[in-house]
């Protein structure tokens, strides 16, 4: 048997050192002192999937076990197991600096942030809407951490774990970078929710003067749109459910579905599926409702990655079929079907770009991330254009009906209908003014 002397102990641990040294010269620290709000994935390191505490993570980044992201944005699936990364930091100046670290997004169950230097943990944060003792998330932004980044060299270990999607857009920013980007949130959600409130209330409006069941059924989809919006964006969670982990779990999803549900509603009726599409109709009424049974038995099992994929891959195959119908009532001569058509199309393009840049499908930026915001916004416009159109048509039928009740149609003469009602006002006139009236028979 091999016994190691002192001198060996020596050596072997001399190599160590090294290999820690070549490690750490190797990695591109990330200098805080710079002002940077460009996202920071391509300079984070990925830990092991075995990792499962701080010190594993730290001895594979010591022995050079860590793999570096590709990645702007991390991005590692739905259901996806907790991951563990670094990110090496580099302070010059001799005081420390304060830092936010924005990252991820909303739904994010468990976020574990530790700030080390050299002589050990410097500060641990806590975050995730799966506890309710957590940071939560700001709205719009994402989770918000404060970090006090010392001199010299220090590290971020970030552990971080959630059943939805696990997607992990990071930005190290300064105080001016954070109030501008909470801004240019604020201004831009402000302009969509005020934009679509004024849609729906203008729709409910016409249904309570018109009792158009396209007008109602519109307007509940653009509700579901902004309630799904202020879910995944966490001002639902922040304003509307604070203190409920059981609709911060799920309100998402199901939402999602409601989505795909009201949207078909109102195709349905808008395009009148059921007279010149009758099998399509019954098709997506017994499909909506099936897609629906389906994620409340999820739910009520608490299969969340099994809800998941099947909210995400109904509204999916949602914008398919929506233009889908708006195709086939086109093709059957709907002339309110162009308007309905190019709606979907950009409502589709809109919805499949967020759909698959939160699923890990392309690239995750902002505008990807909101697509479906511009698309909505551009799908209730030409919507409105097409509810316009035909209420338009309803008006022009409604008065070619009434000619043709007071018009003979073969010689354009006035009929009895029409002598009645005129007759009428002329006759009251004359009683009421106590004048003679006489009729021409030639």
């Amino acid at each position: 048997m091999f016994v190691a002397c002192p001198l060996h102990r020596r050596l072997a641990k001399l190599a160590c050192l090294l290999v820690c040294l070549v490690a750490s010269q190797a990695e591109a620290r990330v200098d805080v002192s710079q002002a940077n709000s460009g996202y920071l994935g391509r300079q984070l390191y990925l830990g092991p999937a075995s990792g499962k505490d701080l010190q594993t993570l730290s001895q594979a980044q010591a022995s050079g076990q860590l793999q570096r992201s590709q990645q702007a944005v991390s991005r590692f699936g739905i259901g996806a197991p907790a991951q563990w990364l670094y990110l090496p930091l580099h302070n010059p100046q001799p005081l420390p600096v304060q830092r936010t670290l924005q990252i991820g997004e909303a739904w994010i169950d468990e976020l574990d942030l530790y700030l080390l230097d050299p002589q050990g943990v410097v500060q641990h944060v806590q975050a995730g809407d799966g506890q309710l003792d957590r940071q939560q998330a700001s709205p719009g932004m994402g989770f918000l951490l404060d970090v006090q980044i010392p001199p010299g060299d220090s590290a971020l270990y970030l552990r971080v774990a959630t059943a939805d999607a696990l997607i992990l857009p990071m930005r190290l920013l300064d105080s001016q970078q954070v109030a501008l980007a909470q801004q240019i949130s604020q201004y831009s959600y402000g302009a969509l929710y005020g934009f679509l409130l004024a849609l729906i209330a203008y729709n409910l409006m016409l249904y309570a003067g018109l009792r158009e069941t396209s007008n109602l059924y519109y307007s509940l989809y653009l509700a579901t749109f902004i309630l799904l919006n202020l879910s995944y964006t966490g001002h639902a969670g922040a304003w509307l459910w604070p203190d409920s982990l059981y609709l911060k779990r799920y309100s998402t999803l199901l939402l999602m579905m409601a989505l795909a549900w009201t949207g078909l509603r109102f195709a349905r009726h808008f395009l009148d599926l059921a007279s010149h599409a009758p099998r399509l109709d019954q098709a997506l009424r017994h499909g909506s409702r099936l897609a629906v049974l389906l994620l409340i038995l999820c739910v009520l099992a608490d299969w969340h990655a099994l809800a998941n994929h099947l909210a995400f891959a109904s509204v999916l195959l949602y914008t398919l079929l929506m233009v889908a119908a708006g195709w086939l009532s086109l093709h059957h001569g709907r002339v309110a079907a162009r308007y309905f058509l190019a709606a979907t199309l950009c409502g589709m393009l809109g919805t499949a770009l967020t759909d698959l840049a939160v699923w890990g499908v392309i690239p995750f930026n902002p505008l990807t991330y909101r697509a479906v915001d511009l698309g909505i916004l551009l799908e209730a416009s030409l919507l409105a254009l097409a509810l316009a159109y035909q209420m338009r048509q309803h008006q022009q039928a409604r008065r070619q009906a009434e000619s043709l009740a007071r018009q003979d149609p073969l010689t354009g003469l006035l009929n009895r209908r029409a002598f009645l009602e005129q007759g009428q006002q002329l006759w009251q006139d004359s009683q009421r003014h106590a004048r003679n009236i006489s009729a021409n028979g030639d």
